[in-house]
């Protein structure tokens, strides 16, 4: 048993536009472009920058782009599925960016006519000039009367300003909540992340490098007496062609699109295209072997704290295919109902657990292939780094890693309960044990602090934080509860050690 084992089938190379650029009008004979190239490596694949602007869910123009697209396939669509795959993914992202046009940055909306605040504004503004050039023009005598008035011009000013300021943001924030609450509330209580990468390409691919190889892939674990073997299952694994439909259904129409261009909105929308899609899925079950498209990944670099510029400050996200990732929900839902009925569930370890625990060796070994050269690039602004062989960690979105976790995560701690009948209890130390006198209690009712109750341990007293202020990590805690009494505390403190 080998950690990376599994063979290295030839990759099928990905296109990136369709040639022959011929669109197709809405109700016309769809013309028989030359299908796209699949000559170009993996390395060279191109990144889409671009998004199809689809229409809306009752548009009916959808069943007359299902229609072309068929005909299309039913004439160029030739070759092995791999060729098939790539061609039909093509031809959706190339037809509907020329039928439905790209998302394009919003334009600037005009500038809404202003409100009371905004005239009583512009008002001020014109009485401060005003009052500027009555002061350089007036008298000595008069200076100090206007120098007056352009004071209290000054704070009404400054003060509609600040309200005008504050209804933005209010309005600004509304909006945010009631679009997404849960976005909004998570921005407002987490911590605030923001920045971009400036590294180089080098040290971006060193890194990658460094994070997913793995020099002891190949390297033999060994037999493991300790590992737990189930018995045969009674429920057998099911191994019969399922259904797409399920799978498509159940996911979010606005989830991204990964490295195809193509979002699960267009399969939903085109049943002959879908149709496409599980004939293909039907070839790959039955041959046991993903398609290399289905092995790759396009990162994102997302920042982990303010103002982030070191590749350390940044972490990745994956987008991947939509049509693997519904294969791989049907083969996931398989797996966890094989489990599930079995009660087993309350690259190396993966194999060894699928293998205790019976599933069949066809489904492990689409499995073992498809992670076996799985390959991943983390793209930033222009820079565009290279192919990195994920060798090991996990892929952000993969609908199987879950039960794959889990089951290996049962198996250890299934056999760790074997070898171990039982955890013993070491003594308590003295320093471990709880000691009521060093304790402090603190009672709050409607906001307020209460210092009519009080509780007892073992029959020794809690002391109250109002009767005796308590000290943790150098913070002094009180009954006031604020900050800056324990700030003073830690002056006056500092001011006589020194």
């Amino acid at each position: 048993m080998h950690r990376g084992s599994g063979q290295h089938y030839r990759k099928s190379a990905r296109h990136s536009s369709w040639s022959d650029g011929g669109g197709v009008r809405p109700g016309a004979t769809p013309q028989c472009p030359e299908p796209p190239s699949l000559t170009s490596p993996p390395a060279e694949w191109k990144i889409r920058t671009t998004l199809v602007k689809w229409p809306a869910a009752n548009n009916k123009e959808w069943l007359q782009l299902d229609e072309d697209i068929d005909k299309i396939m039913e004439t160029t669509g030739k070759g092995n599925v791999d060729h098939k795959l790539q061609a039909m993914c093509t031809f959706i992202t190339t037809i509907g960016a020329e039928r439905f046009g790209v998302t394009e940055r919003p334009a600037r909306k005009e500038s809404a006519r202003p409100n009371r605040r905004e005239h009583k504004i512009s008002q001020l503004r014109q009485e401060l000039k005003t009052l500027k050039r009555q002061f350089r023009a007036a008298s000595e005598e008069e200076r100090n009367a206007l120098s007056e008035l352009r004071q209290i011009l000054r704070r009404k000013l400054r003060r509609a300003e600040w309200h005008r300021r504050k209804g933005k943001e209010r309005a600004k924030k509304r909006k945010a909540f009631i679009t997404n609450p849960f976005s909004f509330t998570k921005r407002l209580l987490g911590q605030k992340k923001s920045g971009s990468l400036t590294c180089p390409v080098e040290e971006i691919n060193h890194h990658l490098n460094i994070t997913f190889s793995d020099p002891l892939r190949e390297q033999d674990l060994g037999p493991c007496e300790a590992l737990v073997k189930r018995p045969e299952p009674v429920v057998q694994f099911n191994t019969t062609e399922p259904t797409l439909k399920e799978a498509v259904m159940a996911a979010r129409s606005s989830s991204s699109p990964g490295p195809s261009g193509v979002p699960y909105r267009v399969y939903k929308q085109c049943p002959k295209l879908l149709v496409r899609l599980w004939k293909i899925r039907k070839v790959i079950w039955r041959r046991g072997r993903v398609t290399t498209q289905w092995r790759s990944a396009e990162g994102v670099w997302i920042p982990k704290e303010e103002d982030a510029s070191n590749i350390e400050q940044f972490r990745i996200i994956s987008l991947l295919c939509v049509e693997g990732k519904i294969f791989f929900k049907i083969v996931s839902e398989r797996l966890t109902d094989f489990l599930l009925k079995k009660g087993y569930i309350d690259t190396s370890l993966v194999e060894t657990a699928l293998t205790r625990h019976h599933v069949p060796g066809t489904i492990t070994n689409l499995i073992l292939d498809y992670y076996n050269d799985f390959q991943l690039r983390v793209t930033t602004g222009s820079l565009t780094p290279a192919w990195q062989r994920l060798e090991k960690g996990i892929i952000t979105g993969c609908t199987i890693l879950v039960p794959l976790f889990s089951l290996a995560m049962d198996m250890i701690v299934k056999s760790a309960e074997m070898a171990t009948p039982g955890a013993r209890a070491a003594h308590l130390l003295g320093e471990d044990e709880l000691l009521a006198a060093k304790s402090r209690s603190l009672v709050l009712r409607k906001g307020k602090v209460a210092d009519r109750f009080r509780f007892a341990l073992g029959g020794t007293p809690i002391p109250t934080v109002m009767g005796k202020r308590v000290k943790s990590l150098g913070k002094v805690f009180n009954s006031s509860l604020r900050d800056s009494d324990a700030l003073l505390q830690a002056k006056a403190d500092h001011g006589s050690q020194q």
